[in-house]
């Protein structure tokens, strides 16, 4: 934050007459904030980081500066909708199914190929563990060796992974858990990524 706004002050004292703090304006710093060819959350982040550096100033130093940051707050709130806008606007609701069939397909091969390079292996076998589970990435990764089990159904062999969503847990509430049914790929997937658990170097201080 401290740089971003630090850029942004040095070049409005270099394109203008304004050479300090004391004379930079609320309009200097929209001015070059806007006229940078720059998206909307790259905006957002220019608005807010000179929003907390004036903010800071005035609250703690008690500096009485030419600039309102609460306007710089408000641009980059607008930004940040603008942002939010596009991305709703833009994205696929899902994976469409022709290019679903190749990856997965693909990420089948890479897993299952013996002499590939044990981090490639792994990262197919992570891309078929979500396509199967259809949990988030951040709760995937939070899977702990013994995650998955397995429940004698009438004579069939049924696997489960437990895991725990982040997401939805309030803070200092106690962590929503689930059971999910995983399929033959997904076991598969599960026990691949187990067994490339020894190529890091820092898998025996973790589960």
């Amino acid at each position: 934050r401290l740089n971003d706004s630090l850029r942004v002050l040095t070049s409005i004292m270099e394109k203008t007459e304004h050479k300090s703090l004391g004379v930079i304006s609320t309009d200097d710093i929209i001015e070059e904030i806007t006229n940078r060819d720059a998206g909307q959350a790259r905006l957002h982040s220019l608005f807010e980081s000179l929003y907390q550096f004036y903010y800071f100033l005035e609250e703690n130093c008690r500096m009485t500066l030419p600039v309102n940051y609460e306007t710089l707050k408000k641009l980059g709130q607008q930004a940040k909708r603008l942002e939010k806008a596009s991305v709703e606007e833009n994205k696929w609701p899902n994976i469409p199914e022709a290019y679903f069939d190749v990856i997965l397909k693909g990420s089948c091969k890479v897993m299952r190929d013996d002499k590939a390079m044990p981090r490639f292996r792994a990262v197919a076998a992570s891309i078929i563990l979500l396509s199967q589970l259809g949990i988030r990435l951040g709760d995937m990764l939070n899977l702990k060796v013994d995650s998955m089990f397995e429940e004698d159904a009438e004579g069939l062999k049924m696997h489960y992974i437990n895991y725990t969503v982040e997401k939805l847990s309030k803070p200092h509430a106690p962590k929503t858990r689930f059971d999910i049914f995983a399929s033959p790929l997904a076991v598969e997937a599960f026990n691949v990524l187990l067994s490339m658990r020894k190529y890091h170097r820092m898998h025996k201080n973790s589960d």
